[in-house]
């Protein structure tokens, strides 16, 4: 049997083209931050500042991420939506 490949499957990291144009910056983390990553599909219907407003002080990575992709649902996102969350720590919990 021969795999389909899904429209909305990840096939490389940065790009679909073998020559990518990667935006690179240095951002400085402190103890609480967030880096949220998100898919395209969360982009292009939801300003950075209302996928930021998902982010809580104290929530759980995996609460973010659900609410994350439930604001995408709620702004008309029907394609498959890739969310990952990290908590920077400057000491280990």
């Amino acid at each position: 049997m021969r795999a389909r490949r899904k429209a909305t499957a990840v096939v490389r990291a940065l790009g679909m083209e073998p020559s990518v144009a990667v935006d690179v910056g240095l951002r400085w983390l402190f103890d609480g931050d967030v880096l949220l990553v998100v898919s395209d599909g969360m982009t292009r219907r939801l300003s950075h500042a209302a996928i930021g407003a998902t982010i809580g002080a104290d929530i759980a990575l995996s609460q973010l991420c659900a609410d994350a992709v439930a604001a995408a649902r709620n702004a008309g996102v029907s394609e498959e939506v890739s969310v990952m969350a990290m908590r920077f720590r400057d000491q280990p919990p």
